[in-house]
């Protein structure tokens, strides 16, 4: 596998998929992700990680504010159905300048992983000691991975893959399904 520049000026670079994605692509299922798990140490977060939070890279329109799906009906839509999306970022967030949303992700869509090296990246627990480097909760697998916006050119970018909350008995939970 390559590995991917995960800042400055390839963000969002082709690369080949791997080719037991070209017939069997996967598919986006969004999954919320604790509050809890924090991406940024209180440490490194300069005291407090409580806007640090994962949660932004699962399903954010479920876990922030109050949802009103008749804001965002389209005719022909049942009123009482939630809005849920998750994010392709033009980097990772373990670079400085990453984490930054590029497009949305539907359930469903169809994406196919590229052959890049996953990033695999710590969760905090929320702290506010400036000089503990916090207690680790968890973990979250990124994938840069190659997605279309309906008939558009292919786009490329990472996704969260997996996530692992150690404050609940989930275990990994996968934020793609396989299969048709």
């Amino acid at each position: 596998m390559r590995t991917a520049v995960r800042s400055g000026s390839n963000r969002g670079a082709a690369c080949p998929t791997l080719p037991e994605d070209t017939q069997n692509p996967y598919h986006v299922s969004v999954q919320p992700i604790p509050q809890e798990m924090k991406y940024k140490s209180p440490k490194a977060a300069d005291g407090s990680n409580a806007g640090a939070s994962y949660l932004h890279y699962g399903d954010p329109p479920a876990q922030q504010g109050q949802q009103n799906p008749q804001r965002y009906l389209r005719p022909g839509r049942d009123p009482t159905r939630q809005i849920h999306y998750s994010t392709l970022t033009w980097s990772w967030i373990d670079v400085h300048g990453g984490g930054e949303n590029r497009t949305l992700l539907a359930p469903g869509q169809d994406i196919r992983r590229c052959d890049v090296e996953p990033i695999d990246y710590p969760s905090w627990a929320p702290g506010s000691d400036r000089t503990s480097d916090g207690t680790v909760n968890g973990s979250v697998e990124a994938r840069y991975i190659e997605t279309h916006v309906g008939d558009g050119a292919p786009v490329y970018d990472w996704m969260v893959w997996q996530h692992e909350y150690f404050g609940d008995n989930l275990g990994v939970v996968d934020h793609f399904t396989t299969g048709p």
